[in-house]
């Protein structure tokens, strides 16, 4: 069965936050460890041969899917059971429906690094001759800001696109065509609501961590990096629930 897509006004981009972080608050340190800790054994295990490569395929639909998971069981009782995390993630078809997907997404994520990312005007052979100060130099000219902008905004719209595939295959049970198409129907059907949430993210991310280099750097610098760490934590997790609520209005409807 496809799911009804939903479309809402850009206003509604305020009713995700704040239902995000009211959900948030319910489970604050339980929600931040399950994506702490995900995070950490998706990073280990990595090191392992063959089997490493296919687990960091699948540690971004994994963590999605364990905080949205994570965020249906505190949505619906007030708390997550630690059962909730893995609703949906039985199968060998669902795990090889994420893998496929996960390999698209990497793709195609290289396919637009390449036609915009700028290139070196060196030789790779040429540029590895050069001293260190000089190769310092030619990538600060090559890679300023300015030119980091296009990439910077192809890859966030292309993310924000994609962001439903890894739901609609583990709770629709779509197949991994139709849920890219079903995703990207989705996010165009709310294009400027999920811009505006996201840029509101963005805008906080940059000064929560401004803020937190300025206090750190006064009172405690050697704490600065775990400090930071922890804010980048704690916005990205609150991201993912106001995303879930997203999710749960734009194919389910509002209770």
């Amino acid at each position: 069965m496809v799911p009804i897509i939903r479309s809402y006004s850009p206003t509604v981009a305020i009713s995700w936050f704040k239902q995000g972080i009211a959900l948030y608050k319910k489970q604050f340190i339980r929600l931040s460890l399950v994506f702490i800790v995900a995070s950490m054994l998706m990073s280990m295990a990595t090191v392992l041969p063959i089997i490493g490569l296919l687990l960091a395929l699948v540690s971004v639909p994994l963590s999605q899917m364990l905080l949205f998971n994570a965020a249906y069981g505190t949505r619906l009782r007030g708390h997550f059971l630690m059962s909730d995390l893995r609703q949906k993630l039985h199968t060998s078809k669902i795990w090889s429906r994420l893998l496929f997907a996960a390999f698209i997404n990497v793709a195609i994520v290289y396919m637009i690094l390449s036609i915009t990312m700028p290139s070196l005007p060196l030789s790779p052979e040429a540029f590895l001759n050069l001293s260190s100060e000089e190769m310092q130099k030619i990538v600060a000219q090559t890679y300023t800001l300015s030119s980091l902008a296009t990439p910077f905004f192809c890859i966030c719209v292309y993310l924000l696109l994609s962001f439903w595939v890894y739901p609609l295959i583990c709770w629709e049970d779509s197949p991994v065509v139709r849920a890219f198409i079903q995703s990207f129907k989705a996010s165009m059907s709310n294009a400027l609501a999920l811009s505006l949430l996201i840029g509101f993210f963005v805008g906080l991310s940059i000064i929560a961590i401004f803020a937190t280099q300025t206090i750190f750097a006064a009172l405690l610098p050697g704490a600065f990096m775990t400090a930071a760490l922890f804010v980048i934590n704690t916005i990205i997790v609150a991201l993912y629930i106001c995303l879930f609520v997203a999710y749960m209005e734009i194919f389910y409807g509002k209770e």
